[in-house]
């Protein structure tokens, strides 16, 4: 009985060690309590996206049973929601709003932040307390406006609001820059 009991400490401690080298040899640090404290916290907190992940590759049969893998519940969401389309959309959307705050965001950082003219510092300070009101007292003067000029259900519309409310974040980030290389 004490031999297999020290065959399975002796089994746990071998293991154990395997994951230390393993940890070892894949982030180059032995792991110390607090990196193990935040490995579970981290588990914690994706596993309910890994089990939703995998909940939805089951039909409603296979989720009960608790194995199995199916696309059915894919392919039913696509057939009734056109998914695909809204895919579409949103890539296109999010591919001009970020070409449009590219081109703008660091024109503006370079101009800001190597540039010297009598007001910069200003000018800065302006876009930098602009991007301290709240986005819910911007919605109803936004949408007033963006239905003015007609933008109201286009792309163009979107790419406009979200390359205005992204563009100051990105220049800030560009003068930064300026200033350390």
């Amino acid at each position: 009985l004490q031999h297999h009991a020290r065959e399975g400490q002796a089994s746990r401690y071998s293991s154990m060690r395997l994951v230390r080298l393993a940890l070892h040899v894949l982030f180059g640090f032995w792991p110390q309590p607090i990196q193990w404290a935040g490995a579970v916290i981290a588990i914690v907190m994706l596993y309910p996206f890994w089990s939703m992940g995998i909940a939805s590759f089951r039909s409603l049969d296979q989720y009960q049973l608790g194995h199995g893998f199916s696309l059915t519940s894919w392919k039913q969401l696509f057939h009734t929601l056109p998914v695909g389309r809204q895919l579409l959309n949103s890539t296109i959307v999010t591919v001009g709003a970020i070409a449009l705050i590219l081109a703008v965001s660091t024109t503006a950082g370079y101009a800001l932040g190597v540039l010297r003219y009598r007001f910069s510092t200003v000018v800065f300070l302006l876009i930098i307390s602009a991007m301290m009101v709240p986005m819910q007292s911007m919605i109803l003067p936004e949408y007033v406006n963006l239905s003015r000029l007609g933008f109201i259900n286009h792309y163009y519309g979107a790419i406009l609001v979200y390359a205005a409310l992204g563009a100051p974040f990105v220049l800030c980030s560009s003068v930064s820059l300026c200033f350390v290389f």
